[in-house]
């Protein structure tokens, strides 16, 4: 069995981390937290360095700023590998979280080893839009 406790970088970003190999980065869909990917850490942490983590506004991560967008949700992202002294990692993002995988892999692509977008949206109107901000 797998034991994790969250921790948190200085910028206040609730993470869990366990494994061993590659790093793998799970990025959870809006009004989840990092607890959802609990059966794929503990598939893929014999393999894999294993990261999951609340993003801005969820679980026990910070609020974000008013007016944070997706470039906001990835320098999150960013700071995260920046304190675990991860290079690089592949990224999986469910749903919100794919689009904060996409966001990251198109600002900072020196840092992906690969991408997995799972569930998410693209073309959102702007009704939708309003409905999850």
């Amino acid at each position: 069995m797998i034991r994790l406790t969250a921790e948190r970088t200085p910028a206040g970003t609730s993470y869990l981390a366990t494994g061993q190999g590659q790093p793998v980065v799970l990025i959870h869909g809006v009004g989840l937290n990092k607890e959802m990917w609990g059966g794929q850490i503990v598939g893929l942490a014999p393999h894999y360095r294993v990261i999951a983590y609340d993003m801005l506004g969820h679980g026990a991560s910070p609020r974000p700023e008013p007016g944070t967008g997706l470039l906001g949700y990835a320098d999150q992202l960013l700071e995260l590998l920046d304190h675990l002294q991860l290079p690089q990692a592949t990224v999986i993002g469910f749903s919100m979280g794919g689009l904060v995988a996409r966001a990251f892999a198109l600002h900072y692509p020196e840092h992906m080893l690969g991408l997995v977008v799972l569930n998410s949206v693209f073309n959102r109107s702007a009704e939708q839009r309003a409905g999850v901000n």
